[in-house]
């Protein structure tokens, strides 16, 4: 069960068995077969299957709703704002790589963030590149560790960590 998930059940009140998998393509195999009740998937793999009619959703738990889902309302309109977790991904490097290595590959990333192509493809797959205001080395390094913070946090005792 994801954090997400193990969030969502925490803040609705739901009683649930908890299931693990070995990744979200049996997890979402068996929600379509109707062998478990909910899963909380990345939008790029769930979209397809909420336009299919295979799947139901019902809140996305980032800060503005997704162009892929677009009736599917925010965690924060539905009264769970601790579930306004965006998806995010990043690039890492060993700790001792030197400052200049480091400025050099921000560079390209945010170059190819800014690609109208690459944001293109973002969007279609129901997926935002990280806002510009996250963007850089220094934000990215920060924010990674308020994460850490965050799930540490919640790792430690999930009744009553997770808000940010």
């Amino acid at each position: 069960m994801t954090r997400q998930t193990l969030l969502f059940v925490r803040e609705s009140g739901a009683a649930v068995d908890a299931v693990s998998y070995r990744g979200i393509a049996p997890a979402l195999n068996d929600l379509v077969g109707e062998h478990v009740d909910l899963a909380w998937p990345g939008a790029a793999v769930a979209a397809p299957l909420v336009a299919s009619g295979k799947i139901q959703a019902y809140v996305v738990g980032g800060p503005k709703r997704l162009s892929t889902l677009p009736g599917v309302p925010i965690a924060r309109e539905v009264g769970m704002p601790v579930l306004d977790m965006p998806f995010w991904h990043g690039m890492f490097a060993p700790a001792a790589t030197p400052k200049a290595v480091i400025v050099t590959l921000d560079k390209a990333l945010q170059d190819t963030l800014a690609d109208p192509a690459v944001i293109a493809a973002y969007d279609k797959s129901g997926v935002e590149a990280f806002p510009t205001n996250m963007r850089g080395a220094e934000v990215g390094h920060a924010f990674v560790r308020s994460e850490i913070a965050r799930w540490r946090q919640f790792a430690l005792d999930p009744t009553t960590a997770g808000a940010k």
